[in-house]
């Protein structure tokens, strides 16, 4: 057998078929066809929250609404005057039935009072996420109230569930994550601003991650729920 050389050309190099060349058309379709299924849900199961449901407070969600309000008017998480203003016109508003008086949070943690302002004993990545869909609104000239922000934020973080199940174990998982949302206790929590959901979707997230094997996009998920 004579062994082909740099010089020599390919004898008959015949293309390659469509799979062998990559990712078959017919199945770039079905990838497609599944993830715009998968937002197309994450967005239709949110529909009515946000134009059906009334906002209300559950737990500690006043504080959460604090940051929020605080991030987005002073770009700091943590309560200074001017965030203080701000939330006691939404308090002021009764757009949200159930929150605390602006009082009632300033007597809540006294030991977090410093010269700067005022903390909370919660991480504020969750708020920050709510905050910074409200400043887009603002840039582009829409007006989206604090409770919308974060419903947002819920919606963008089912759709990034959704997706993630989705692109690793096709129909399967998409129905698998929408089974665990749907039917488990978590489902109460979908309009509720609260960390829950915020935790169960990037923890879920996490879990997928894991089971394949992307170890450091799996610690990253689980660092930030």
């Amino acid at each position: 057998m004579i062994n082909p050389t740099p010089s020599q050309p390919p004898i008959d190099a015949d293309p390659l078929p469509p799979i062998a060349a990559g990712v078959a058309p017919d199945q770039k379709k079905r990838v497609v066809i599944r993830n715009l299924v998968a937002v197309l849900i994450g967005i239709c199961i949110y529909i009515p929250f946000f134009f059906s449901t009334q906002p209300v407070r559950v737990g500690d969600g006043s504080e959460y609404y604090a940051m929020g309000v605080s991030w987005a008017e002073t770009h700091r998480p943590y309560m200074t005057g001017t965030g203080w203003d701000h939330y006691d016109l939404l308090y002021q508003s009764n757009a949200i039935p159930g929150i605390n008086s602006t009082q009632q949070l300033r007597d809540f943690a006294p030991h977090l009072i410093a010269t700067g302002g005022q903390d909370f004993n919660h991480f504020w990545f969750y708020s920050l996420g709510a905050a910074v869909l409200a400043e887009l609104g603002d840039y582009s000239g829409l007006t989206i109230p604090i409770h919308t922000a974060f419903l947002m934020l819920h919606c963008l973080l089912l759709i990034s569930l959704l997706l993630v199940a989705t692109h690793f174990f096709g129909w399967q998982g998409l129905l698998t994550a929408l089974l665990i949302t749907l039917l488990s206790p978590i489902f109460w929590y979908l309009d509720k601003v609260h960390t829950e959901f915020f935790t169960f979707a990037l923890t879920s997230i996490a879990v997928i991650y894991f089971l394949k094997r992307r170890y450091f996009a799996s610690s990253f998920c689980l660092a930030l729920a």
